[in-house]
């Protein structure tokens, strides 16, 4: 009898045991790593499959060295995963959020914080964009033109409640959207050797979207670039 009322937690532990075993397995993929003195370092880095912006990297010089370095922002230039997939660092203040929701009228701009980032590319060219997620979950996207060194764009969108006329039990209330565009005037400045393409953004309607910030980005790169 005592075979049998021990053998189940037995069971228990040893698939316990092999589910994290499973979990803690690697995938180490051919990669390069651009330190920040401008040398580089050949070697292997943990793919995670990249679906989301990674916060680090795990990285070794053999496959089978028993050991990894880890690497964050702050300490490399960027890395690239197998000649495809790259990724450069971003050291720097950041916005701390896109939206702000009060009580009054008066808009406040949200502050921005010091953070280090790994940021995708998404147009390459005379004037690229780039994205990123934050550990809070808020997302940012760059540009760097060829004449100006990288920057966030700034979008702010401020909503805030006006109580209206109490009717009994019921009280009306509005909503008033107030939106900050200043990543246009940012777009404007970098695409400004180019008459065609300013004038255009200049009078067209646009949107604070990965889509809309990727197409004008393409559409400069595409017409304006010799």
């Amino acid at each position: 009898m005592l075979k049998k009322v021990f053998r189940y937690p037995v069971l228990c532990i040893t698939f316990i045991i092999f589910h994290f075993c499973s979990i803690a397995q690697f995938h180490f993929v051919p990669a390069l790593v651009w330190l920040s003195n401008g040398d580089t370092l050949k070697g292997w880095v943990n793919d995670r499959g990249w679906t989301k912006i990674p916060g680090h990297i795990r990285f070794k010089q053999d496959p089978h060295d028993p050991e990894s370095i880890f690497y964050f922002p702050a300490n490399i230039a960027g890395f690239t995963v197998n000649n495809k997939e790259a990724f450069v660092s971003y050291v720097g203040n950041i916005d701390s959020a896109h939206a702000v929701v009060r009580h009054t009228s008066t808009a406040i701009k949200p502050r921005g914080i010091l953070d280090s980032l790994f940021l995708k590319p998404l147009v390459n060219g005379r004037v690229s964009l780039f994205f990123s997620i934050d550990k809070r979950g808020v997302m940012h996207y760059f540009i760097k033109a060829w004449n100006r060194p990288i920057e966030e764009l700034h979008f702010f969108e401020f909503i805030f409640y006006e109580k209206g006329i109490n009717k009994g039990i019921f009280e009306s209330v509005t909503m008033h959207v107030i939106q900050q565009n200043q990543y246009k005037q940012q777009l404007l400045v970098s695409f400004a050797d180019c008459q065609a393409i300013y004038v255009h953004l200049a009078t067209s309607k646009t949107h604070f979207t990965r889509h809309n910030l990727k197409k004008w980005c393409l559409e400069y790169n595409q017409q304006c670039v010799e």
